[in-house]
């Protein structure tokens, strides 16, 4: 296989498959692999509907297991994820974003603030629950 072949979604959905009844968890949850799965596929079908493939999607999540789910759905659907977190400051997550020209935004409501200028670039934006 040759590297411009390979999708990480491939080999993470090989990972999923083999290992549904392994764990994830983060500070606050735990998620068996198949229902991760579930998710990230609900999750990318929306996204799916939003952005064709290629296209460029900030993530700013304040949890991990969000960001995760984020990036994963972003893979699933052959999206380019661009993880932030808020320990990068805002006038990082803005060099980011002035950087990379995303054509969408995935965070929380309470990470938005670190979101600067997200409006000025013209790009849409989610807020999952």
């Amino acid at each position: 296989m040759h590297l411009q072949e390979f999708k990480m979604w491939t080999f993470i959905n090989n990972c999923i498959t083999k290992n549904e009844t392994s764990i994830l968890f983060d500070k606050n949850n735990k998620i068996l692999y198949i229902e991760l799965f579930k998710i990230v596929k609900k999750a990318g079908d929306i996204l799916k509907k939003l952005l064709p493939p290629k296209s460029k999607c900030a993530i700013l999540c304040d949890k991990g297991l969000n960001t995760a789910i984020a990036i994963l759905s972003c893979w699933y659907i052959d999206l380019v994820p661009i993880p932030m977190s808020k320990n990068y400051g805002e006038n990082h997550c803005e060099n980011i974003i002035n950087l990379t020209n995303p054509s969408f935004a995935v965070s929380k409501k309470d990470s938005e603030k670190s979101m600067v200028k997200w409006e000025k670039s013209g790009a849409s934006s989610v807020l999952p629950n």
